[in-house]
């Protein structure tokens, strides 16, 4: 993964609170589509939109949105979070939020204040997680399908 894919993938990937599916598609519709054009400005074609199968994506206000997008949504099994590729690199993101800062659990403040420090820290982790953890996740995909 090079690493203006790497930073393409990193500005997309981030967590919402989300619970409604307007916005859900709200927020895909800002940063999905800007992203998958992204990747294809870039010359990567092909590129296969991956979720998981949790009630607010599988909605099917969501599948007719989706149905109407140029890219193409993953099929995926009710229940496969092994195969999906972003739970492995929130594993790491968490491991290593815990482990260079103790204090997360017990973060004072409000809310707000609460969310801007816990996006600082993840975003510096973000940065130093070398291509080649998310190159071996990929490369061990194929075994996971066997």
């Amino acid at each position: 993964m090079s690493a203006q894919s790497k930073t393409l993938l990193s500005q997309f990937m981030v967590e919402l609170p989300y619970s409604h599916m307007s916005t859900f598609c709200n927020f895909l519709q800002v940063n999905l589509i800007p992203f998958m054009n992204a990747l294809s400005d870039q010359g990567i074609t092909g590129a296969v939109f991956q979720q998981d199968n949790a009630s607010i994506h599988k909605a099917h206000y969501m599948q007719e949105w989706f149905e109407q997008q140029t890219f193409e949504v993953m099929e995926w099994l009710a229940n496969s979070p092994d195969m999906n590729l972003i739970e492995h690199i929130w594993s790491a993101l968490k491991k290593e939020l815990f482990h260079r800062f103790p204090d997360t659990a017990n973060l004072p403040g409000a809310p707000a204040t609460v969310q801007r420090i816990l996006e600082e820290r993840l975003q510096l982790i973000w940065r130093d997680i070398g291509a080649d953890l998310l190159e071996r996740l990929v490369q061990s995909m194929p075994g996971w399908m066997l």
